[in-house]
């Protein structure tokens, strides 16, 4: 006869599990790449193109960005914890000066509606799983 189970017997979702798939540097590349910026002269693009396109003309907002993107790989490949928590300052850093170069009436149109909003939040989610990961990781 098997014991009986304490507990729900069936666990749907294993939140540490889900945590470290947030927290792995290739989403948060993916989340980082793929916000949606609005635009008066242009239809929602990921941020990843501006990055890439940006870079050909020297723009501060794409360099700080493909820095962000190396430095979110190397991370991949030296498994340093700092590398990762570095690379989420540095795209935040070209975010905002994405923002910040942007006219006045490019601002106001930058994250207006749902999809851009969404892109951003779950942008803000893997950072605060990396952070809760890598604060773990430095308390054990």
């Amino acid at each position: 006869m098997a014991a009986p189970v304490k507990g729900p017997a069936i666990n749907f979702i294993n939140l540490t599990a889900m945590k470290n798939i947030i927290a792995h540097p290739l989403v948060q590349l993916l989340s980082f790449l793929i916000i949606l910026v609005n635009g008066i002269e242009w239809s929602a693009m990921p941020y990843g193109w501006f990055v890439l396109f940006g870079t050909a003309d020297g723009k501060v907002f794409a360099i700080i960005g493909m820095f962000a993107i190396l430095i979110c790989l190397a991370s991949i490949f030296w498994r340093r914890n700092f590398l990762q928590p570095v690379s989420l300052l540095v795209m935040w850093c070209s975010l905002f000066a994405f923002y910040w170069q942007l006219t006045n009436s490019h601002k106001q149109m930058v994250f207006k509606g749902g999809p851009g909003l969404i892109t951003v939040l779950v942008f803000l989610t893997a950072t605060i799983m990396v952070l809760n990961a890598r604060m773990q990781w430095k308390n054990s």
